[in-house]
């Protein structure tokens, strides 16, 4: 059995420490009064237990290969740096009050744990949902890190290549959450054409000219009670429109400069347009 599958379970264990440990500093700073020491060892020490097997979780979970490597990496060291606060943080409080005239440490094992708890989730979160998930600044540029929505209603008018006005806004905002630069599972990535060809673990994304026999579509297409399912349970899903039009996109060759003047007329595209 791969080692990455008991890292599977590092999303549903992630959350235990995250509640665990903001509810040991809501204890010690907004109810002091009802703040009894043996009660703040144990939540402390299952703060500390469920951190550090959250972080265990994630390494495993690592070796998948699906995660940008830089921002997997920062995630990681920020995670096992929050275990090791904890951990402290813990025995500081089980063993500290011997020492009364250090009681500061407390405090700055709160703040650094706050911190850390902080990063892990900031960095967690951007791995999960894109690096701008957590971001107020509402000018996006345009990156293949960053998803590329429909700004402006799509009409027989619009200039432009198919492409790049239905196809990359569709992968754009329906798939890049899972197949992008910061989170590439299966190794799939979809911001290109080249990328989308080359495919993941399963191989080629797309066969030119055979959409039923492209892994895109494939898996756009099952059931969505299948773990295949593209996109999962849970995500938004792409209309009836969408996939006929990536259907078609995929069975006419894959073209990137066909304009959308040029297939105005074509029922598939019509069928978009009007419900676009």
């Amino acid at each position: 059995m791969n080692l990455d599958f008991f890292g599977h379970f590092h999303p549903l264990l992630v959350h235990l420490p995250i509640g665990i440990l903001l509810f040991a500093a809501l204890m010690e700073y907004v109810f002091p009064k009802r703040n009894a020491e043996p009660l703040m060892q144990i939540v402390l020490l299952l703060g500390a237990v469920s951190a550090v097997l959250s972080a265990l979780l994630g390494w495993l979970l690592s070796f998948s290969g699906d995660y940008d490597a830089d921002l997997l990496n920062t995630h990681k060291w920020a995670g096992i740096g929050l275990s090791i606060i904890s951990v402290a943080l813990w025995g500081w409080k089980l063993k500290g009050k011997i020492f009364p005239k250090f009681q500061l440490i407390s405090h700055v094992l709160f703040g650094m744990m706050l911190l850390a708890l902080l990063l892990t989730g900031h960095y967690g979160g951007s791995l999960t949902h894109g690096e701008d998930y957590l971001s107020f600044n509402t000018i996006n540029d345009v990156d293949e890190k960053k998803p590329i929505a429909l700004q402006t209603p799509i009409t027989d008018t619009t200039k432009g290549s198919v492409y790049d006005k239905i196809i990359t806004p569709i992968l754009s905002t329906k798939c890049y959450q899972c197949h992008s630069a910061s989170k590439k599972k299966g190794n799939l990535r979809l911001q290109t054409i080249d990328l989308i060809m080359k495919g993941g673990k399963s191989g080629p994304g797309i066969k030119i000219g055979d959409a039923s026999h492209s892994e895109l579509i494939k898996r756009i297409l099952l059931d969505l009670q299948d773990e295949k399912r593209m996109p999962p349970k849970g995500k938004k899903q792409l209309s009836n429109e969408e996939v006929r039009v990536l259907y078609w996109w995929i069975q006419n060759g894959t073209s990137s400069s066909t304009t959308i003047t040029e297939v105005k007329k074509n029922d598939t595209i019509l069928a978009f347009l009007s419900n676009a």
